[in-house]
């Protein structure tokens, strides 16, 4: 309660000294896109843990080869890929001197728009956006298809998400001849809604997210993406580090933006 109180109003400041509930460790350094650094909490009510006196969170791998080798080199602790091959790979070949963890939480990724805006807060705009977007080309270019697409509930929370069977018949998750028939009445939203007349419209990408290899055509997917559905050119995707994107979500001016959904990540166990 007391560093509640005292972070109280801080909320926007971007300091690892604001950062609550770390739990087995105590921040000391927050670079956003490029590192967290913190030391053992002496106050964590497990006195046997965290095992460390501190770590450091590299975050600006954009190039996984060079993650690999830096990896390799000992020069961090641990490394993910895109592809999960490499990783068992690795371990298959040092297995004495490596170990594979098995994560829970799953690359949950969406489109949002800021309703609290006017033009966004018109409902036709929310629809011909959410049928206009083409949730199977998304997981085609950057997940190598080795994905799901989700409704309001992601398809890894099994026993409540929408049923995939029932995804395929819903307006804005169907593809083929059902798609462009998707398509057709999301310009007839847009087109009464008053869209061409927005001007430019910039959709926002995470440098922390765009800024890796497997990821960096994600600004021009997402844009092109739209500019296909809606027939112009209007749509640009932009890339800004979360010193710029976090301030603008509290003050609720943000532009619509594609990033991680942070609130349902973790597999339902009876799935």
């Amino acid at each position: 309660p007391e560093l509640m109180t005292a972070v109280e109003g801080k909320h926007t400041e971007i300091d690892a000294g604001n950062v609550i509930g770390t739990g087995p460790f105590v921040l000391t350094e927050w670079v956003p896109g490029e590192r967290v650094s913190a030391v053992k909490n002496p106050s964590y009510w497990n006195k046997d843990k965290p095992y460390l006196d501190g770590q450091v969170w590299i975050q600006n791998f954009t190039d996984p080869v060079a993650y690999r080798v830096a990896f390799e080199q000992k020069q961090v602790m641990g490394f993910t890929d895109p592809d999960p091959t490499v990783t068992l790979a690795m371990n298959a070949d040092r297995p004495d001197e490596t170990n594979v963890r098995y994560s829970g939480v799953a690359n949950t990724v969406a489109c949002y728009t800021n309703t609290n805006l006017p033009f966004w807060n018109d409902n036709r705009i929310t629809r011909a956006i959410d049928m206009a977007i083409d949730r199977r080309l998304i997981i085609q270019q950057l997940h190598a298809g080795l994905a799901k697409p989700s409704g309001p509930v992601t398809w890894i929370q099994d026993a409540w998400a929408i049923p995939q069977e029932d995804l395929a018949t819903t307006p804005g998750y169907q593809s083929g001849a059902e798609r462009e028939k998707d398509l057709i009445e999301a310009n007839k939203y847009w087109q009464a809604a008053g869209g061409p007349g927005q001007g430019e419209i910039e959709w926002t990408i995470a440098k922390l997210w765009s800024d890796r290899a497997s990821w960096a055509i994600t600004p021009d997917l997402i844009s092109q993406m739209f500019n296909d559905a809606f027939a112009t050119s209007q749509f640009k995707g932009v890339s800004k580090t979360y010193g710029e994107i976090i301030p603008s979500w509290f003050a609720k001016t943000f532009d619509p933006f594609f990033a991680w959904i942070p609130n349902i990540e973790i597999p339902d166990t009876r799935a």
